[in-house]
């Protein structure tokens, strides 16, 4: 709430300086109106490029108010908007300037470039957006890897640093002096914040905590555990339940950085990651160098045990999903925190990740583990997908509890979309449901 409040007040204090200087513009109709638009057109989209940083800069006290998941849905439909605007603006002034010169388009275009202060690099700066646009939309159709994308959005930071210039020198609406100050401010508000939470910190954390892995273990056929140690792990501020970005600074492996779940309790000695093999790089991480330097930036989350109210808890899980919900039920468990009931759901007997670790834990805390086959038909227990009669019969007392899921996208919407038809409070069901 406090975050679209505060950008609401941005948006009314941009439209403020607009109408102060480009006002009798609008008001005149005609072509002085649509180089009006197009200014306003400029503004807007500049902000909401801006807010793209913000959104995908993993800034804590942001994410904190809102979540890592939902900040990178926002991320996706705010960079629609924002690119309809830069759009925009280019076509409106074009327009707008060609009939008061009574120039052709070209011959605008032109003079833009040639008597307009920065306007070249804008222009490059504008091409840019526009490949990235179009380069992200085949990434996303084509299904390629993540660090496509990653890379691609790396132009994004050109586009930006080509079109401040021609902000201050030919914008209208910032020449008016409390709007330049203001738009000043705003830029060094938001680099501030992105190079302070994407770079700095992660950096501090390396040079502070010395990471490194320590040890490489199979957990089952196609998922493996890499436990990763350091200086001081217990100041290192990390909840059950929370994920970390991970670069591996080795051969082959620096230049990916990826998200893995804690898959064990804080316990101050050493972090555990617990990865499925489904990709090139998850299946080459088993030859990953013991002693290898880790670039850590996190920890991230908010699937936490700190927004529960009740103490008792239901987790559901699919596959690699047990990460870290083995995380906060051990932590949990600790706490003597035991009214604990998990359904886990795989294809085989052979996929089930920490099913030993999780007879143990059951056996000593009394938490009720019910696993779930759905591929293997020589299983002789619970067998197929988690549906509404396993709910009502395996966990009764369902709509007393606080409820978590994780698992593949397809399952988890499935489990929201039925506990919620189901008349379970939304306050009470955690997720987080990432679309990059």
């Amino acid at each position: 709430m406090l975050f679209s409040l505060l950008i609401i007040a941005n948006l009314a204090y941009i439209t403020y300086f607009w109408l102060h200087t480009s006002g009798p513009a609008l008001l005149a109709g005609g072509n002085a109106a649509l180089i009006a638009l197009g200014r306003a057109s400029g503004l807007y989209g500049a902000f909401l490029i801006l807010l793209q940083f913000l959104l995908i800069g993993r800034i804590k006290w942001l994410e904190v108010w809102i979540g890592l998941d939902k900040l990178s849905r926002l991320h996706h439909y705010n960079g629609l908007l924002a690119i309809i605007f830069i759009i925009l603006h280019p076509l409106l002034l074009l327009v707008g300037y060609a009939a008061a010169h009574n120039y052709t388009f070209t011959r605008q275009l032109i003079d833009f470039v040639l008597h307009w202060g920065n306007v070249a690099q804008a222009i490059i700066g504008f091409l840019l957006l526009i490949g990235v646009v179009i380069i992200s939309l085949h990434i996303v159709r084509q299904k390629l890897p993540y660090e496509n994308w990653y890379f691609t959005h790396l132009l994004t930071y050109a586009a930006v640093i080509l079109a401040f210039g021609h902000q201050l020198n030919v914008g209208t609406d910032l020449q008016y002096p409390p709007a330049a100050i203001y738009w000043w401010l705003l830029y060094v508000f938001v680099f501030g914040n992105f190079i302070l939470f994407r770079f700095c910190q992660p950096l501090y954390q390396l040079w502070r905590r010395r990471f490194y892995v320590a040890a490489i273990t199979r957990e089952t056929a196609d998922a493996i555990s890499i436990y990763i140690k350091g200086k001081n792990l217990t100041k290192f501020k990390i909840a059950a339940g929370q994920f970390i970005i991970v670069r591996f600074l080795a051969k082959n492996f620096f230049w990916q950085a990826h998200p893995f779940s804690l898959s064990c309790a804080p316990n101050g000695e050493y972090l555990r990651l617990t990865i499925k093999q489904s990709g090139d790089f998850t299946r080459s991480l088993e030859n990953l160098p013991v002693n290898t330097k880790a670039l850590i930036d996190g920890p991230h989350g908010v699937f936490t045990a700190r927004f529960a109210r009740r103490k008792k808890f239901l987790f559901i899980a699919g596959g690699v999903g047990i990460t870290p919900v083995f995380s906060l039920i051990e932590d949990l468990a600790r706490q003597n925190i035991t009214d604990i009931k998990l359904l886990y759901s795989n294809r085989s007997a052979q996929n089930i990740i920490f099913q030993k670790d999780l007879a143990e834990l059951a056996q000593r805390y009394g938490i009720a583990v019910a696993h779930t086959i759905t591929g293997d038909q020589s299983w002789s227990g619970e067998r197929g997908k988690i549906d509404r009669a396993k709910l009502l019969r395996l966990v009764p007392d369902w709509l007393e509890r606080e409820t978590y899921l994780c698992g593949p996208k397809g399952m988890l919407r499935g489990l929201k979309q039925m506990l919620l038809a189901m008349g379970f409070p939304k306050r009470r069901l955690h997720y987080e449901e990432f679309s990059f």
